[in-house]
């Protein structure tokens, strides 16, 4: 399976148009005993990349990371002090490149040990299935 290619028909699962400034997202992390949850905000620089903050709603930096604009890599900047260890921020870093990398052809299917789904609500769910733990992504920029 190829993971990084995407043909027009087969759009991403977190689409970032060219015309768009930024996306926000409510994102929740769950791990086997502690939880993490915020707002995602996506913008695009003026190199093409897509640049990520996921904050707390209180405006406190829980991560921030870079995905190049063709989604093949992604670049933790920082990440908070608890999840700073480099076994976890490998897995992340992982994670979001499989996050942002996935096509909806992906939707429902294992690859690496790790499953991304879409809810019914339009919920995003990436589960790490090595490490137990999940990733929900809900977009706050789409009418309710």
């Amino acid at each position: 399976m190829v993971m990084m290619a995407q043909q027009s028909s087969d759009p991403y699962v977190i689409q970032f148009e060219e015309a768009q400034d930024k996306i926000e997202y409510q994102m929740t992390i769950q791990f086997k005993n502690a939880m993490v949850s915020g707002i995602l905000v996506l913008k695009r620089d003026e190199e093409g990349n897509m640049r990520g903050t996921m904050m707390n709603e209180f405006g406190i930096s829980g991560m921030n990371f870079i995905v190049s604009g063709d989604r093949r890599k992604v670049s933790l900047v920082s990440v908070m002090p608890k999840m700073n260890k480099w076994y976890i921020r490998k897995v992340i870093k992982g994670d979001l490149k499989y996050l942002f990398s996935s096509t909806r052809s992906h939707l429902g299917q294992n690859y690496k040990k790790r499953r991304i789904e879409l809810s019914d609500g339009g919920e995003i769910i990436l589960k790490n299935l090595k490490y137990h733990h999940s990733y929900q992504i809900r977009s706050l920029n789409e009418q309710q």
